[in-house]
C-alpha cells in the first residue's frame, strides 16, 4: 500500500553520502542494553532505554534485542501486537528533533529500512509506517510482512530481513517517525523485526519517474 508518491524506477541515490539523519540511532547499537524495556508486570507504558527512540507498549510490548540475528551488527528492535476484544500492540517512535543533519523544506527524501516478519497467529502481519514529514500532514503505509509457524522461526539460522523504502517530502517542521506492528485477527498475535534505519536525500530526477503529488510517502520493496 502506498500513499502519494510512488517510486516506479531506482531512485539512484545508492551514490549518495551517507548523512546521519537518525543521530548515530538508526541501528539501534548504541548504549547500555537494557531488556525487558517494559516491565514484566505489566504491558502498558513506554521507554527511552534504546537511545534516540521511544518504545511503547499498549497491550503487547516491544523488545529490544541483541543476539546474532540482527540484519548489521548485534542489535535490533522487535515489535509485537495481538487481536481480540482489546487489541494490543507496540510502537517505536524517533523524533528527528535530536538530528544533527536539518532537513531541506520541499525536498525530496527516501527512508530505507530493513524488516522481517516473525511468528504470527494471526492471519496478517503487518508493521504501519507513520511518517510526519513537517508539513501538517502525516503519510505512511502499510507493509504485510511474511509470517511463520513457531517451528519455521526456530529453523532459522538468521531472519529473512528485506529492505524498505518511503520516499517523502519535508515540510517547514521536525519530521517524526512512528512504527507500530498490526495484527488482522480478531484473535490472533504477530511479530516484526526492524533494523538499520537511514535517510539519504533523493537528487533531482533523471529518468526517474515519479506519480502522484509532491507531499506524501511511496513504497517500495527489494528483497536482499
Amino acid at each position: 500500500m502506498a500513499f502519494g508518491v510512488m517510486l516506479l524506477a531506482p531512485t539512484g541515490v545508492s551514490g549518495q553520502g551517507s548523512l546521519d539523519y537518525f543521530a548515530g540511532f538508526g541501528s539501534f547499537e548504541g548504549g547500555a542494553f537494557v531488556s525487558p524495556l517494559i516491565p514484566a508486570f505489566t504491558n502498558r507504558g513506554s521507554s527511552t532505554a534504546v537511545p534516540g527512540w521511544t518504545m511503547t507498549a499498549s497491550g503487547s510490548k516491544p523488545s529490544w534485542l541483541e543476539n546474532g540475528q540482527a540484519q548489521d551488527g548485534d542489535r535490533h528492535i522487535s515489535l509485537r501486537s495481538s487481536g481480540g476484544s482489546i487489541p494490543g500492540s507496540s510502537s517505536a517512535t524517533f523524533d528527528f528533533a535530536i538530528s544533527p543533519t536539518p532537513f531541506t523544506a520541499g525536498e525530496l527524501y527516501e527512508l530505507v529500512f530493513w524488516a522481517a516478519g516473525g511468528v504470527a497467529t494471526s492471519s496478517r502481519s503487518s508493521l504501519f509506517v507513520n511518517l510526519n514529514s513537517g508539513g501538517g500532514m502525516n503519510g505512511g503505509g502499510i507493509i504485510d510482512l511474511p509470517r511463520y509457524t513457531q517451528a519455521e522461526f526456530d529453523s532459522f539460522t538468521e531472519l529473512p530481513w528485506e529492505e524498505y523504502r518511503f520516499t517523502f517530502t519535508a515540510g517547514e517542521f521536525t519530521p517524526e517517525l512512528r512504527l507500530s506492528s498490526q495484527a488482522a485477527n480478531a484473535s490472533g498475535t504477530a511479530s516484526v523485526y526492524l533494523d538499520n534505519f537511514s535517510i539519504r536525500p533523493v537528487p533531482e530526477p533523471s529518468g526517474v519517474l515519479l506519480v502522484g503529488v509532491a507531499v506524501g510517502v511511496g513504497l517500495m520493496r527489494r528483497r536482499r
